[in-house]
């Protein structure tokens, strides 16, 4: 996050929560369910090879989410 602003890179933080209720509907969801809601949103044909690749994904559709959301409100 330093070397981004250092970059003067925009950078944003999500609970871990809100990237799950973003993704599952549930703040509470596991990883299993949080890999499962990925795949089934971006109609992968495989599971991302790890689970923190799932993670990372569900990251930037919390993000892709959230960012149309503010854009709607300017």
């Amino acid at each position: 996050m330093v070397a981004g602003r250092h970059a003067d890179i925009q950078v944003h933080e999500y609970a871990a929560r809100k990237i799950k209720s973003a993704v599952t509907g549930n703040g509470a969801a596991d990883k299993e369910q949080v890999l499962y809601m990925v795949k089934r949103l971006l109609k992968l044909k495989e599971d991302p090879l790890t689970l923190d690749a799932s993670d990372a994904l569900a990251i930037a559709i919390c993000h892709g989410l959230n960012y149309k959301l503010s854009k709607l409100g300017t």
